[in-house]
């Protein structure tokens, strides 16, 4: 698999270079039929059941020989006058493969006649039944997927207790790299209520909490990101505006999840930062007494791994002012006789 990954590689680099419009091989349908046996003895579903595929729409690799076999392909280089090379290693029974192609199916085609030309017809069948499969699934997602502004990442309603509820999902999600136990474990983890489940592909994390199924980016950490609030020129950067703003402030001006009001106080702090959540960080909320647990906060609004993971809080000289999307706190707060004040909002 590494020689064979290293070999693709080369050929899309000299199909870029050249450049040309894809790759072609001369895999046969011999070939094909030992791929069926192969992915069947892995254990697969429909898909790796179906084989080779003559065009496939997520590679540049195209296979115009899979509706001949190996006998076909000979007799034509023999009608030529055409030489040609065998990969010595083709006869040695190192391999899976090898050992299907010299042991299992001439032992087969020998009890049952033309049983490769059935197995390639079965095969035709499973890709019509995967056509019609996709179909029901991406009607399915419509049902179940939910919006989000970030395309990196997937958001899903608990699909109902099917039994087909894991092939469901790994549909959804397999190409961001979860398999299919995965799924399965993830759909019995809906069905016992274990919130808070998580698994992990290479690039991607899944939770699992009350209302949905997330899939984001594993290394979706917020980088910080340093504030000069004494400067309101220098915002292209930061996450959120800030304007001086003249007057009072008016009663219902912030709401602590899209805006919050600081008094000019802030200006006199040596540190600004936005940055991502901490373990153990601690704010003060605005109307509370006392302190509480960022985390705790994040409980109390059933915010997923994905929303704590993004969370992006406003600090000052390591007070947390704000988890912006969330909840305010009483640093900093404007009072009744202010008359100047910062007003900060979250970009759109």
């Amino acid at each position: 698999m590494a020689c064979r990954e290293l070999r693709y590689a080369w050929f899309e680099e000299l199909r870029t270079s050249l450049p040309c419009g894809c790759v072609v091989v001369a895999h046969h349908s011999d070939d094909n039929v030992e791929t069926f046996f192969l992915n069947l003895l892995r254990g697969t579903g429909l898909r790796g059941l179906m084989g080779m595929r003559a065009v496939n729409s997520t590679t540049s690799v195209v296979r115009p020989l899979l509706c001949v076999n190996r006998e076909q392909v000979l007799q034509y280089l023999s009608h030529l006058g055409q030489d040609y090379v065998t990969d010595s290693t083709n006869a040695l029974d190192d391999y899976t493969r090898n050992r299907i192609r010299h042991k299992v199916l001439p032992a087969l085609n020998a009890a049952f006649p033309a049983a490769s030309e059935r197995i390639l017809e079965t095969m035709s069948n499973l890709a019509d039944a995967q056509l019609m499969m996709d179909e029901l699934v991406d009607e399915l997602r419509a049902q179940y997927e939910i919006p989000t502004a970030d395309p990196g990442v997937r958001q899903f309603r608990h699909p109902v207790k099917w039994q087909c509820a894991p092939q469901l999902l790994h549909a959804w999600v397999g190409d961001l790299g979860f398999n299919h136990d995965q799924c399965a474990q993830a759909i019995e983890s809906i069905n016992n209520q274990r919130w808070g489940t998580h698994f992990f592909a290479r690039d991607y994390t899944m939770s699992i909490d009350r209302e949905r199924i997330v899939c984001f980016p594993a290394d979706a950490d917020v980088h910080p990101v340093s504030i000069n609030l004494n400067d309101l020129c220098q915002q292209e950067n930061w996450p959120f505006t800030a304007e001086l703003v003249e007057g009072q402030l008016l009663v219902g001006e912030v709401n602590s999840r899209q805006r919050i009001a600081l008094s000019l106080d802030v200006l006199h702090c040596k540190e600004v930062v936005v940055r991502n959540w901490h373990e153990g960080d601690r704010m003060t909320p605005y109307g509370m007494r006392g302190s509480k647990l960022v985390s705790d906060l994040f409980a109390d609004a059933k915010w997923n791994e994905w929303q704590k993971k993004n969370a992006r809080l406003l600090v000052a000289d390591g007070h947390v002012l704000w988890v912006m999307g969330l909840r305010a706190s009483s640093h900093f707060a404007v009072a009744n006789t202010d008359t100047r004040y910062l007003l900060i909002k979250i970009k759109e």
